[in-house]
């Protein structure tokens, strides 16, 4: 609600018209029940219908009609009977829509829909100058006025509105506007945006692998081509305007006049930074880009994960440019202070200038952390284990840096511990167990859980991942055990894709067992969490775990058939680790059909990479794969060498499934050898499974 607003008097919208009419009139309007218990529920709500009602119905009259007061009334009552506390917003916004159309000034820009469905995006107060460097924004200006003035002009009538919340100009920021939550998710739901719930309000709050918001509209290619453009139209003018600062090289001694100049644009670009920062915190997730539809169109276009990366990183470039360039400022005005012929005068306001350049920095340290982290988690999901290892161990450093030493109660390392959740996943995938094992162990130390105590979100994931670790490295009773925990725990959340995720394991781990009738239900069950939750990444995953029980249960069609899906999939999306297991796959199916050469080759292709991306689990699966086929074909020699070397690289990374594998097949070869016959294809057929078994 805005500053201006006397919340007495929004509040006193109804009582006072009650007062003092006749019997009838009352009794007219506590008919509308619907609206006045609307209205008792949210302040806001009342304040905005009182000033819809000040300018629209007695603004115009003078003096308060019982008539009228009941008209408008009645409108209401109409919208809230329809959808509550959204009902009644839809006729109050739909009602200055009508009322700006027939009642402002021809030479007022009549931009309302446009400047309030780009203040949706913005989670975190924005300039005018930053609204109006939005590309659909820009077009608004005409020959009578500029974007600039347009969007001020708007901005100033819907906060004195109360729509929006107003923060006046100091001398470290311009005049700032946030549109109230209510408002935007109204307007987010209309437009089908992505709408973050209270928890994900908090700006600081790292995302999570496995978490996922809840009750949101599904987003589409539509909405994210719309981000995409403001978000690197703003990038590329902040790096135009930090690029000119630094090719300009002017000899003259620094004047005053030019500081200010430059700090004025300093401001500006920090500005805009910041508000793109409040888009990709208020506007995507993983768990979001996870859910974007895929049509054949999009197939040449850049992928989403990708895109997201690409943004991340440009923001975090775009700061750093800034960072030096504030820094450059301040080495300007140190000098011009150590010039002993200025003046008292002029020393005091350029003291003044250099206190504010601390509030110019772009970002928090948190912010960066944040940031950080998300590029981490978009890398995992494509399979950039490399990136991601290195991005989270970078977000880790940056918030232990903020730490206060003082402080012992672990609830204030809430940040830190999600960073490292996400750095066991990313360790997981790169094939270091143990490290990953013992870093889960250590947060659930610090996260021990009692009977009064709220149920901790990292507690239950860092169980979750100390079970994949001691599924990998052979446990198989305490992993099981652990699995099943947390898959209760994400159903009482709603978590449908940290279900699909702890359910895939569970069935891999069932497959190993040979308890494929177990793992197929529980498959089937993660296929169908994650459908529900629209998690195409972790569907496609889980579509990869079902093929293998299809081609292992004799049913190699219906293999290929999911496995065609996910290759489409991958390749759309830009999911590397999909890819290179949608080869390993196909090669043990045309291995089991005598395709050797073919099987050779695509698993080649699937080390590679593996290789490359650092995914060293599913490299190590890989290698024992190649191994088996080049032994078919009379390459025992080779083979002999590639299985002691995945051996002794499972053994060291605590890779104990893979490693008993590869000595049972390093046993088989030496009983060949002796000339005793066997047959490495029906083994291929009964011990090949997923990545993760």
């Amino acid at each position: 609600m805005n500053s201006t607003v006397k919340s007495k008097e929004a509040g006193d919208f109804l009582s006072k018209f009650i007062e003092g009419l006749d019997v009838a009139t009352a009794k007219s309007i506590w008919k509308l029940g619907q609206i006045l218990k609307t209205l008792e529920s949210s302040m806001a709500l009342t304040a905005w219908c009182f000033h819809l009602y000040r300018e629209t119905v007695y603004g115009r009259t003078g003096k308060d009609s019982k008539a009228e007061l009941i008209e408008f009334l009645e409108r209401l009552d109409d919208g809230a009977a329809e959808g509550g506390a959204s009902g009644v917003l839809s006729a109050v916004l739909g009602s200055w829509v009508a009322w700006d159309r027939n009642n402002l000034e021809k030479s007022v820009p009549r931009n309302d829909s446009v400047i309030l469905r780009h203040l949706t995006l913005f989670v975190t107060p924005v300039s005018a100058r930053t609204l109006s460097n939005c590309p659909d924004v820009c077009r608004i200006a005409d020959k009578n006025t500029t974007a600039l003035r347009a969007v001020t002009a708007t901005l100033e009538r819907l906060s004195a509105r109360g729509l929006l919340q107003k923060f006046n100009k100091n001398k470290y920021q311009d005049v700032t506007y946030v549109m109230h939550d209510q408002i935007r998710e109204h307007y987010a739901r209309s437009m089908g945006l992505f709408v973050p719930d209270g928890a994900e309000r908090n700006h600081y709050q790292a995302s999570l692998y496995c978490t996922q918001p809840r009750d949101l509209p599904t987003p589409s290619m539509e909405h994210f081509t719309w981000v995409r453009d403001i978000v690197m139209h703003q990038i590329d003018v902040c790096r135009q305007i930090v690029g000119e600062y630094y090719s300009k090289n002017d000899p003259r001694p620094v004047q005053i006049e030019t500081i200010s100049r430059e700090l004025r644009l300093a401001r500006a670009v920090a500005q805009s930074l910041q508000a793109t920062y409040g888009i990709l915190r208020g506007g995507f997730s993983i768990a979001v880009l996870a859910r974007l539809p895929f049509t054949e169109e999009d197939v040449e276009q850049k992928k989403p994960f990708g895109e997201f990366r690409n943004w991340l990183r440009r923001l975090i470039n775009a700061a750093n440019g800034l960072d030096e360039m504030i820094d450059k400022i301040d080495r300007k005005i140190e000098k011009r202070l150590e010039n002993s012929g200025i003046k008292n005068g002029e020393q005091a306001k350029l003291r003044e200038k250099r206190q504010t350049l601390s509030y110019l920095r772009p970002l928090f340290m948190e912010e960066i952390a944040w940031l950080l982290n998300e590029r981490g988690l978009v890398s995992f999901v494509q399979g950039r284990t490399y990136d991601a290892v290195q991005h989270f161990h970078r977000a880790h450093q940056l918030v232990r840096h903020t730490r206060d030493a003082s402080v012992q109660e672990s609830a204030y390392f809430a940040m830190e511990r999600r960073i490292r959740l996400n750095w066991i996943a990313a360790q997981i995938d790169r094939g270091n167990i143990v490290k990953a094992r013992d870093e889960a162990v250590s947060i659930l130390d610090h996260t021990a859980e009692f009977d009064w105590s709220t149920r901790s979100v990292t507690n239950l994931y860092a169980r979750g991942y100390l079970a994949l670790s001691d599924h990998l490295s052979g446990a198989v009773d305490p992993a099981k055990k652990n699995y099943l925990s947390v898959i209760d725990g994400c159903n009482e959340q709603g978590n449908m894709r940290g279900v699909a995720i702890f359910r895939r394991h569970l069935s891999d781990l069932y497959a190993s067992q040979e308890r494929l009738d177990d793992a197929r239900e529980q498959i089937n069950l993660a296929v169908a969490a994650a459908a529900r939750s629209e998690q195409q990444d972790v569907l496609h995953g889980c579509l990869l775990t079902l093929a293998s029980l299809l081609g292992r249960g004799g049913n190699p069609r219906g293999a290929l058939e999911r496995l065609d899906q996910v290759d489409t999939y991958g390749r759309r999306a830009g999911i590397l680790k999909l890819q290179a297991d949608v080869l390993r796959m196909r090669a043990e199916i045309m291995f089991q059909q005598g395709e050797t050469d073919q099987s050779a080759a695509l698993v080649a292709r699937s080390i590679a990479i593996c290789n490359r991306h650092g995914i060293r689990l599913r490299k190590l699966h890989a290698l024992i794969l190649y191994a088996e086929i080049i032994q078919s074909e009379g390459q025992d020699e080779h083979a002999r060498n590639l299985l002691i070397e995945a051996r002794l690289k499972c053994e060291r990374l605590g890779y104990n499934t893979k490693g008993a594998r590869a000595h049972r097949l390093l046993n088989r070869f030496a009983h060949e050898r002796r000339g005793q016959t066997g047959s490495l294809l029906s083994d291929a057929a009964r011990t090949t499974g997923s990545a993760w078994s």
